[in-house]
């Protein structure tokens, strides 16, 4: 049977692109018509080192590495030549789509400095090999935020056409591989409050419009040629949620890029309405305890990590199995495939430890422990899948840029090469 692409998810992304594309273009308009020369006044250059300040405080989905290659193309761009504003203006992105599938590349452009810095955003396009695409924009106010304070709006569409899919419940078997599209559309305001120094309250409120329907990974069948869509909910479904989240995160590392000592612990709750098929209203738990305990001079750092993700359906009500918790991949339970477990609820646990062994970087051999399971009973620690490894981290900024881990279960290796830390 041939699953229909929902036509106003594309339509959503259609314009969303061609919204994102005229706000660039005209920004570039406005700017080209109103900026000077260049800072003619002490009080001139102190405006453009401050709007140079705020835009690379902009939230970056990219790695230090590609900020870096971004601060040496801005000096051939009109903007950066001409007034020295540093980020504002075209960009390169790596990175920042879904996992497994593949590499992403592309495209962007950034504002940070529009009505007297009352307007700032940024929108880009982006893709891989596997002819996945993703374009996304973000909206924030610069001059009506703070050190302690921000908020902004944040809308993305992507379509992945290679979604792994194993089957469901700890049980799942490697050779039950499968593929399926998943495509969704969101929009969310978000907001966040630093408060007592190191306490954070995060909270976010949208909507999501979601589609699924073939895989397209080749040697591969399509998921519901294995798995009866009545046993999976949501698949070969499209459906429209709104959301509502907020977290308390306790968050005392020294450098959250690169943490060589402290801790950071987060209770999060997000609540799905499913507007559309009234099937599939729940909540989701999240549950995170990372600590860092240095010795030697702070040069080995042992890193200690739980994470639980649970899942709550109201009466008559299942969770869509692509909204469920995972295992696998290049962050949990490093030694097995992306998405290699997926179920109601889940728990990981990883022990880490870091040494430095040159000024740009350091090694790190780890253990992942975990499991997915149906029943939030069933959440301890009996039976846990393991994978272990090690690997190299590399630093610019005090930032881990890339990172290369070789990793093992009994299912087999895993080279990962990526340019984000583990967490």
């Amino acid at each position: 049977m041939k699953i229909p692409i929902n036509c106003s998810v594309r339509r959503c992304c259609f314009e969303l692109a061609v919204f994102g594309f005229l706000l660039a273009f005209g920004s570039e308009l406005l700017m080209g018509q109103s900026a000077d020369a260049g800072a003619k006044t002490r009080a001139e250059e102190i405006e453009l080192a401050r709007r140079d300040r705020v835009a690379r405080l902009w939230p970056e989905r990219e790695s230090p590495m590609v900020q870096q290659a971004n601060k040496l193309l801005e000096r051939g761009f009109k903007e950066g030549a001409s007034t020295g504003k540093g980020a504002n203006g075209p960009q390169i992105v790596l990175g920042g789509m879904r996992s497994g599938q593949g590499t992403s590349f592309g495209l962007g452009y950034r504002r940070s400095d529009l009505l007297r810095d009352h307007l700032g955003f940024r929108f880009t396009g982006r893709g891989t090999l596997a002819k996945a695409f993703m374009f996304d924009l973000g909206v924030d106010s610069p001059a009506l935020q703070t050190d302690r304070f921000r908020f902004g709006f944040y809308a993305k569409y992507e379509n992945s056409p290679q979604m792994d899919f194993y089957g469901l419940g700890p049980e799942s078997k490697q050779e039950d591989r499968t593929s399926f599209r998943l495509e969704d559309f969101s929009g969310d305001l978000r907001m966040s409050l630093d408060f007592l120094r190191y306490f954070r309250i995060n909270a976010h409120g949208g909507f999501l419009n979601v589609n699924t329907g073939r895989g397209k990974r080749k040697k591969y069948p399509s998921s519901e040629d294995l798995f009866p869509p009545e046993s999976t909910p949501g698949l070969g479904e499209q459906t429209h949620f709104t959301r509502l989240g907020g977290s308390l995160q306790f968050d005392y590392r020294d450098f959250p890029g690169d943490p060589r000592g402290g801790g950071n612990y987060l209770v999060g709750l997000t609540q799905y309405w499913d507007r559309k098929l009234e099937q599939h209203t729940f909540r989701n738990l999240n549950l995170v305890a990372e600590q860092y305990i240095p010795y030697f001079n702070r040069t080995n750092v042992l890193v200690l990590r739980a994470q639980s993700q649970m899942t709550f359906a109201k009466d008559g009500q299942t969770v869509p199995f692509y909204l469920e918790p995972v295992l696998g991949g290049n962050e949990f339970l490093r030694g097995f495939s992306w998405y290699r477990f997926r179920d109601a609820n889940s728990l990981i646990l990883t022990a880490e430890h870091r040494w430095h062994v040159f000024s740009g970087g350091h090694a790190a051999v780890f253990v992942d422990a975990g499991k997915v399971v149906p029943e939030r009973s069933d959440i301890n620690f009996s039976d846990l899948e393991v994978a272990g490894g090690f690997g190299l981290r590399f630093q610019m900024e005090s930032r881990v840029f890339m990172r290369i881990d070789v990793a093992a279960s009994h299912e087999g290796f895993r080279l990962i090469w990526t340019f984000n830390n583990v967490f």
